[in-house]
């Protein structure tokens, strides 16, 4: 459990109904994944919006909301945060609940038009044979410290922050990531609490 004004440390706040002392017991995206004391962020996608899912959130035990919109009715008891980007803010909130492990990880991401996983392949078997604790993350594979994960069903898009803190953060010193211009240029690549250390544009077209 952590108090919800840690983990909101960094995050550019608007408006805040109610009181950031509450305790909470995890943070979610996905309304479906809300449980007892956790904090719902609220994020507008490509083809669905999440604050359209606060109050399913809150049926299932969130106790504050961080949101880009207030809904038109507010629930007692419940805090409710409102932020500019909630994407951008759940890069920070991350980062603040699995006590920043990115700080000790430097992230390389390697971009262009074809041969973005080639390279990516090749730079973590350079940065493993030379002993470094490197990982890899692209549309073949997921290796974490030699151990190989599910690909993923968005291509050349990263884990969404969340995520990537709480499975990936600690194990890593470098990590190889491959991604879209485009994906890159939205706001949770740019936070601070994912820089990159590095970056590779390549094409071999």
């Amino acid at each position: 459990m952590k108090q919800l004004k840690n983990i909101l440390f960094g995050v550019p706040l608007q408006t805040v109904s109610g009181s950031t002392a509450v305790q909470i017991s995890g943070v979610a995206f996905d309304s479906r994944s809300v449980t007892q004391h956790f904090l719902f962020v609220a994020i507008k996608g490509a083809h669905h919006d999440g604050h359209a899912h606060i109050n399913d959130a809150i049926e299932k035990g969130a106790v504050a909301v961080l949101c880009e919109q207030f809904p038109d009715v507010l629930t007692d008891k419940v805090v409710y945060i409102l932020c500019e980007n909630t994407r951008q803010a759940l890069a920070t909130v991350a980062s603040q609940w699995y006590d920043t492990p990115s700080k000790a990880l430097k992230l390389i991401g390697i971009t262009g038009t074809n041969g973005k996983t080639s390279v990516a392949t090749m730079a973590y078997q350079l940065f493993d044979k030379m002993g470094f604790a490197a990982g890899l993350l692209s549309t073949v594979e997921v290796i974490i410290i030699k151990k190989k994960g599910a690909k993923y069903t968005h291509y050349t898009r990263p884990p969404d922050n969340k995520q990537a803190f709480k499975r990936y953060g600690r194990c890593w010193r470098y990590a190889l990531l491959y991604g879209s211009v485009f994906t890159w240029y939205r706001p949770r690549s740019n936070s601070r609490s994912s820089l990159f250390w590095g970056c590779i544009y390549q094409s071999f077209t």
